[in-house]
């Protein structure tokens, strides 16, 4: 009986690889043929549903590529729009004496976006320079950024950088991935099933496990892609007006304070050996006159 059972657990075996290679040619050929998969979309990338009965096909509203419904077809595939990373880095310099007043100023620009604050260095009153790291709803980006340059001084823009980076096609990819991943997941679980050996136990969950992690990965950088797609990232200097900017170091300077460092940690290595030679030798100190102590006692019981 056991040997019956093996015939067919291998046939589904050789079936699970030759489905595995099938969709994993199907996927990287077309990524994205069939649209959305089971983890969450980022707000770009939103699943729509079908028209009802129409024949129309559902397009990108800002002019991504679409992926809708036609004809009578009961599936409803996502519209697959731009999902775009969005950065910016800002320089702005703000009154004198109202540099804890402009931070708090960028803070509640943030809040009342719909934002947080990630990270605030602030080089104290005295000094009036700082920083603060804030993250804001994709769609509130430009917004919020004209805001923040509202902060400054007139003319007071030292520096401005903005990236974006698409990642819509990565999102396919990975939906994509993970779609045939849980598909070979459901099928090793039924082999698992269905296993009549420990031996055969063994190799399915091997697999198995293997097929699991591969899920967990893809549904982690998916959940990053929608994070980083959802909530943009503003990094704001500021520096008050008149305050003297820190000079970039010279190529002298680096060296000077390299030397200092390797100084430094030649100086630490000395005292710490030291603190390992001195109990030595000083317990080899002991050790030596004890010796010469005894050496006559010793000679005359001989």
């Amino acid at each position: 009986m056991a040997s019956r059972k093996r015939v067919p657990l291998l046939l589904l075996a050789l079936t699970l690889l030759l489905f595995g290679a099938a969709c994993t040619g199907s996927e990287d050929s077309g990524a994205g043929g069939d649209g959305g998969g089971n983890a969450d979309m980022p707000e770009a990338v939103e699943e729509r549903p079908a028209a009802g009965g129409g024949d129309e096909v559902s397009d990108g509203d800002d002019g991504g590529a679409g992926y809708g419904t036609q004809g009578d077809s009961a599936t409803s595939l996502p519209n697959i729009g731009p999902a775009v990373i969005k950065t910016a880095k800002l320089k702005i310099e703000v009154e004198d004496g109202s540099f804890q007043e402009s931070v708090q100023d960028a803070i509640a620009v943030a809040e009342r976006h719909g934002g947080f604050v990630l990270e605030s260095v602030v080089g104290g009153k005295d000094l009036g320079t700082g920083s603060v790291v804030l993250r804001i709803p994709a769609e509130q980006f430009e917004a919020a950024l004209g805001e923040l340059k509202d902060i400054a001084v007139d003319g007071g823009i030292e520096s401005e950088r903005i990236s974006g980076q698409d990642v819509s096609q990565e999102y396919v990819d990975l939906n994509s991935r993970l779609r045939n991943f849980e598909a070979q997941e459901e099928v090793l679980l039924g082999l698992m099933e269905r296993a009549a050996t420990v031996s055969d136990s063994i190799r399915v969950q091997r697999e198995l496990t293997n097929v699991q992690l591969e899920i967990e990965q893809l549904r982690g950088r998916l959940n990053f892609l929608k994070d980083q797609t959802q909530f943009s990232t503003i990094t704001l200097g500021m520096n008050e007006a008149g305050v003297a900017k820190p000079k970039p170091a010279g190529t002298i300077d680096k060296a000077w304070d390299q030397a200092k460092e390797a100084f430094g940690a030649v100086v630490s290595a000395v005292i710490i050996s030291t603190g390992f030679i001195v109990p030595i030798a000083l317990l080899a100190l002991i050790a030596l006159i004890a010796v010469k102590l005894l050496r006559p006692v010793i000679a005359k019981a001989r």
